[in-house]
């Protein structure tokens, strides 16, 4: 019996929420489209950037290239961290594009 009884009880706690559910669908739905909208707006931003993303990487390199003439350990040190934030750069639009776009 008690069993039963504290079945009813949670049953009767669970529609007790019901209309706090109820109340914040539009809440949730209106956030989940402002969410999409934010991110249509990031993957946008980003295919804008995406030509000086490549102008700043190829004068990068005009760079490393002098430096590595000058000092090599260096070069190769900023040659790296370039290579990290390209590929990061790369993982976030892929990312993006994949899951939102």
């Amino acid at each position: 019996m008690n069993n039963f009884t504290n079945v009813r009880e949670m049953r009767f706690l669970e529609l007790q929420r019901v209309p706090y559910i109820i109340s914040i669908i539009p809440f949730t739905c209106q956030t989940v489209h402002l969410y999409l909208l934010v991110l249509t707006e990031v993957l946008n931003e980003s295919e804008e950037l995406k030509s000086s993303h490549k102008d700043i990487e190829a004068l990068s390199k005009s760079i490393v290239t002098f430096l590595g003439e000058v000092h090599q350990p260096s070069a190769e040190a900023i040659q790296a961290k370039l290579d990290n934030l390209v590929q990061q750069q790369s993982n976030f639009s892929s990312f993006i594009r994949y899951r939102f776009g």
